[in-house]
């Protein structure tokens, strides 16, 4: 009967530390990659707060953030959660320089990612990402856009996927009319973002709007 008391005893010190434990050294022992940065991490790895945090240079909000041992046993699981911010929600993992960030949820503008389109609306549901340093393992997500009324464009829907080590976002309306896709490059410092393919109509809408359509680059 004691040595149970002294188990029970110890799991609940053990799990009181580590509700306790600050986010702080939880951020840092997750691996997170060095390029996701915050100004500000305080509280606990139970309720946290992440203030200015930014990837890349890109501003994506202040989150509400909570960690876990159980979501994914044997890694350090941190869910992020922001109201404001254009990346709305993801759950990071990260394990032997890889990372995977599963339940992305991002609402923004066409605009962010290409400044020569209008600012339609765009969002990413359900999105997942393995990288491996900076090659894309795997990907997935739907993407869905606003009409572009003033460009008289109807609304786009996409997923994503991993070609050659790079995420792609793929865009078609109804019925195909118009559709192009877009490679994002992870491994630069600075990510860069290309057209790459389109069909006629969406070709002829990009040059106009100025926006080139480059070749895809080929696996070795």
């Amino acid at each position: 009967m004691i040595v149970i008391r002294i188990a029970a005893f110890t799991a609940a010190f053990a799990a009181i530390a580590i509700a306790l434990l600050p986010m702080r050294a939880a951020w840092a022992a997750a691996g997170v990659p060095s390029d996701f940065t915050a100004s500000a991490i305080t509280g606990s790895v139970w309720s946290a707060r992440l203030s200015d945090v930014s990837w890349r240079g890109a501003e994506l909000g202040d989150f509400n953030a909570a960690a876990s041992l159980i979501d994914r046993m044997g890694s350090l699981v941190v869910h992020l959660n922001s109201e404001d911010g254009p990346l709305r929600a993801a759950s990071i993992t990260t394990s032997s320089g890889k990372m995977i960030a599963e339940d992305i949820a991002i609402t923004t503008t066409v605009s962010r990612f290409l400044p020569s389109l209008p600012a339609a609306a765009l969002t990413l549901t359900g999105g997942r990402l393995e990288l491996d340093g900076g090659a894309c393992l795997s990907a997935g997500g739907q993407i869905a856009t606003s009409p572009m009324d003033d460009q008289k464009l109807p609304a786009f829907d996409g997923r994503l996927e991993c070609r050659n080590g790079q995420l792609h976002a793929i865009f078609a309306s109804a019925g195909d009319a118009y559709s192009f896709s877009l490679a994002i490059d992870l491994a630069a410092k600075t990510s860069s973002i290309k057209v790459i393919s389109a069909n006629p109509a969406a070709s002829l809408w990009l040059a106009a709007m100025g926006v080139p359509v480059a070749a895809p680059e080929v696996a070795p």
